[in-house]
């Protein structure tokens, strides 16, 4: 979760810079967006010693300067796409990413880190299908799972392989 709201404020504050008039959120569990297009995504894997992190790999994939996709790529969008005015420099916004990532202080959970994802999150309160029956999409568990509810259940879900969203 940290790590999805740091990216996410990130490229809202390069937004605010460029006066792009757009939010970013974040798709649950990885994925960045913008209205109803993907920009970007992240692949996070950790290894766990104990009951701690010991080693972190985490990949960032951002649509800068792309303006035309396969066509079996669903939805996506990129920088160039959504202001063509900016002259998008990559060098400057990996680097500044980069900055912005090695700030993040893992030891410190924050008491406002789940509100923080879910105020940014894509999706709340929409419907989603999974097993043929639909839920709400409520936001996140403390642990970062999907929080589903329909009229019978509320669910929490771990992957998303087999979650239609709307």
């Amino acid at each position: 979760m940290k790590i999805a709201v740091a990216v996410q404020s990130f490229l809202d504050k390069l937004f605010q810079e460029n006066e792009v008039q757009k939010q970013i959120k974040i798709k649950w569990p990885n994925d960045l967006y913008v209205d109803d297009s993907k920009i970007g995504g992240m692949l996070i894997e950790t290894s766990i010693q104990g009951d701690k992190i010991s080693q972190l790999f985490l990949g960032i994939g951002l649509n800068i300067l792309q303006t035309e996709f396969s066509k079996d790529v669903p939805n996506p969008s990129s920088l160039a796409i959504i202001k063509p005015s900016i002259d998008w420099d990559r060098s400057k916004i990996i680097a500044n990413l980069a900055s912005t990532l090695e700030q993040i202080d893992f030891n410190n959970t924050g008491d406002d880190l789940k509100s923080r994802y879910e105020k940014n999150m894509y999706g709340i309160g929409k419907t989603v299908y999974l097993e043929s029956k639909s839920y709400r999409v409520e936001g996140i568990s403390e642990l970062g799972y999907l929080r589903l509810k329909n009229d019978l259940e509320v669910i929490e879900v771990t992957s998303n392989n087999h979650l239609i969203w709307f």
